[in-house]
């Protein structure tokens, strides 16, 4: 599992950024159309369910099991609780926050009679598909991967954009052979796949501070650049060198940015270029 860092600048012109970025020395790595096929996690009702009815289960290694289950489901719950939720649920567990509940909860009958009380139900039955959490299936050219994205914080909405913190976001990925075997392997699994995507990317990297840059294209929106890399200075300079200020800088998943122009993505099963 690793922090990505990566920032976005909305709106730009695919030829000029090129031009930019050739002046600058980067090097073109890749000019494709990517292929995406997005799966839902287990739902938060979803996860609460398991853990109410494995909390009893004497098979060996079931109490570690519905722990790290518990756990999870208070971390997944952290990034996208209401205030107003997220206060009466501490309250009532006694802790500062869920996180502080995660580190400390036990196998024992007293945290069982909480988890299952009324008050925590009636929390935990608002919350459905976790939109910060999400499995990504991609074929870039001859490379296939599986990822795990994960935003770890609420979004805030600036600007109509709903955005969150640069070092906020866990991804977990393997490389695999096939996109075939892969979903069928994520569908044995249990996860289906809630829809498929298209852009076209073109690549470059910037050597002397170690940065990926991507220019995304997507359907129906204006195209979008990408600067990731491992520090968040070397980011920023390399977009002052591009000729742009933090101020453009905008930290925020792709279905935000569809958002922010009224469209919701998962409203298309497929989202295809004509």
């Amino acid at each position: 599992m690793s922090k990505e860092l990566e920032i976005k600048i909305l709106e730009v012109n695919p030829e000029e950024i090129e031009a930019k970025l050739q002046k600058l020395g980067c090097v073109k790595t890749l000019d494709v159309l990517q292929k995406l096929y997005v799966y839902d996690v287990l739902t938060i009702k979803g996860l609460y369910q398991t853990i109410k009815v494995d909390w009893n289960d004497t098979s060996s290694g079931m109490s570690d099991v519905v722990i790290q289950r518990t756990k999870q489901l208070m971390l997944e719950l952290s990034s996208i609780i209401s205030d107003e939720d997220n206060k009466k649920i501490c309250e009532y567990l006694g802790k500062r926050s869920l996180i502080d509940v995660a580190n400390i909860i036990t196998h024992t009958d007293e945290w069982y009679s909480k988890l299952i009380s009324p008050e925590i139900q009636a929390i935990i039955s608002r919350y459905g598909v976790n939109p910060n959490k999400w499995i990504r299936l991609r074929q870039t050219g001859e490379q296939i991967t599986i990822t795990v994205k994960h935003i770890l914080e609420n979004c805030n909405i600036t600007d109509g954009l709903q955005q969150y913190g640069l070092s906020s976001i866990n991804e977990t990925e393997i490389n695999v052979d096939s996109i075939e075997v892969a979903n069928e392997l994520l569908e044995t699994l249990g996860f289906y796949h809630r829809n498929y995507q298209e852009k076209k990317r073109i690549s470059y990297i910037y050597e002397p501070l170690s940065l990926e840059i991507e220019i995304d294209t997507w359907p129906m929106i204006p195209p979008y650049l990408e600067v990731e890399g491992k520090s968040e200075e070397d980011i920023y300079k390399f977009v002052e060198l591009l000729g742009y200020s933090r101020e453009n800088v905008k930290i925020a998943n792709t279905s935000g940015v569809y958002a922010m122009y009224g469209i919701n993505i998962y409203d298309f099963k497929e989202l295809k270029f004509e």
